[in-house]
């Protein structure tokens, strides 16, 4: 989805005054630019704090209002009513539907963010797609996880170095033709990625960007090896067909392509795997209707404000919130199942398709992987299953 330029509507501040306005860069996914403005409630209300992150620049205030935006996220550092625990309001998301004014209504409250992207970013790895209407060079494209930032440099470093040695070995008219066809690489390098993000299924949460971003890491590390290929002896790389070209090179072949695929199978499973809870554990069950302290004599489901005991409804509220938190886990939880069937669905087609050859190659890839022992076990006898005449 693309950002749309949207006018602000005064309507969302009224009650607050700007107190301050500030612009800070950071490193959040798939944030780049932060405008900060403090407002203040107008009277003796308690006082808020918005701050705007806004991709990838803010336009200027006018009488104390942000005039448009991009995408972005309020954050909030105090709540908006007393009703509302303020800790449950640390994320406000507007939605910015294009061709009409942004409204009050449209306003949606998120009461827990998600940790897929959580904790800070040391480094700056944001890779943004081109569905973000956004463009960097090689050497600023960074992955969009950050856990994968070092596997980029380093695949990407050893390319630009082979490409350099190699330019340096041909002639004027190869050494240009060969700058042509790396430019038509690297957009082709984006696109096959972008596909690879969309044909995974996964728009959001725990495996967004992984599908992507192992895409990145395989072809980039590909193309290195063709340029190794090539140095090394020119005249058989002729002789096999070989070209700079992607459509032409023997790498995007079927065999190749269900390699890369089981490739980003295997790191879908292993971002799974680091967020799905056991089937088992109990400690998430979620009430349906939750019971107040039996002091109150109250029904479950009661609404706190029947609680006149302070120390009562303090900790039916608290038990109210700790069910919903769970009731939020299980929901994340369910979506990454769904994804995790998916996942597998995907890995039986590639496997049933495949050929004794590749089936063994995918056994042994997956034996060296990082993969845990159950999720090892469990896709070996998917693979097994396969082979079966």
């Amino acid at each position: 989805m693309g950002f749309f330029d949207m006018k602000f509507s005064k309507n969302l501040f009224d009650g607050f005054v700007l107190e301050k306005a500030s612009t800070e860069h950071r490193q959040t996914r798939p944030l780049a630019v932060v405008n900060v403005f403090s407002y203040k409630t107008k009277g003796s209300g308690p006082a808020i704090k918005l701050r705007f992150e806004a991709s990838p620049t803010v336009s200027d205030i006018k009488d104390g209002y942000p005039r448009s935006f991009h995408q972005f996220s309020i954050f909030l550092d105090q709540g908006l009513s007393q009703s509302t625990p303020p800790e449950k309001l640390n994320k406000l998301f507007i939605p910015l539907p294009a061709g009409r004014l942004l409204k009050p209504m449209m306003v949606a409250w998120l009461l827990c963010t998600s940790q897929a992207f959580a904790g800070d970013c040391k480094e700056n790895c944001i890779l943004t797609n081109r569905s973000q209407d956004q463009s960097c060079a090689l050497d600023k494209t960074p992955l969009t996880r950050c856990g994968n930032f070092s596997s980029y440099m380093a695949e990407d470093s050893k390319l630009n170095a082979q490409y350099r040695s190699l330019v340096k070995k041909l002639n004027s008219a190869d050494a240009a033709a060969l700058r042509t066809t790396q430019r038509a690489w690297l957009q082709w390098r984006l696109d096959k990625c972008d596909e690879a993000d969309e044909a995974s299924g996964c728009d959001n949460g725990v495996c967004a960007g992984v599908a992507h971003d192992a895409c990145i890491i395989a072809v980039t590390r590909d193309r290195t090896l063709d340029f190794v290929q090539f140095s090394n002896d020119p005249a058989n790389a002729a002789r096999t067909n070989f070209s700079f070209s992607h459509k032409d090179n023997a790498r995007t072949s079927s065999q190749a392509g269900s390699a890369d695929q089981f490739e980003l199978l295997l790191a879908a499973f292993a971002a799974l795997d680091k967020e799905l809870l056991p089937a088992s554990d109990a400690s998430m069950a979620v009430e349906l209707n939750v019971s107040p302290p039996a002091e109150t004599g109250l029904p479950a489901g009661v609404s706190p404000s029947a609680i006149q005991d302070l120390r009562l409804r303090t900790e039916y509220m608290a038990a109210l919130d700790a069910n919903q938190k769970r009731a939020k886990i299980a929901s994340q939880q369910r979506q990454l199942r769904d994804s995790e069937n998916t996942s597998e669905n995907a890995l039986a087609i590639l496997a049933a398709k495949a050929t004794p050859q590749q089936l063994k190659n995918m056994g042994q890839s997956l034996q060296r992987s990082q993969l845990t022992a159950q999720r090892k076990a469990r896709l070996t006898a998917l693979l097994a299953k396969a082979a079966r005449p």
